[in-house]
């Protein structure tokens, strides 16, 4: 399932069976009092998030404060501006 789908399934209010539990709680989270609203970003052009979350995977630690962008991130920074 990728987040196009994801994010179709929590608009159009979808379940099947074997629906992913996180998907029914964030589910909950948008029935609440307040606005949301989900945008589909292909990862070519959310490099730097991607980088970020890849990054948060491999980490044991709960947060992570940077005072300089981490080096893997200066580089998806660097290929943006080269592009």
């Amino acid at each position: 399932m990728d987040c196009s789908e994801v994010i179709r399934l929590l608009q159009d209010n979808c379940y099947f069976p074997g629906t992913p539990t996180i998907l029914r709680h964030v589910r909950r989270l948008i029935e609440r009092e307040w606005t949301v609203k989900f945008q589909y970003i292909p990862r070519e052009q959310n490099k730097v998030a991607h980088a970020l979350a890849k990054l948060a995977c491999v980490s044991h630690l709960d947060v992570i404060y940077f005072h300089v962008p981490p080096y893997s991130i200066g580089n998806v920074e660097q290929d943006l501006v080269a592009d």
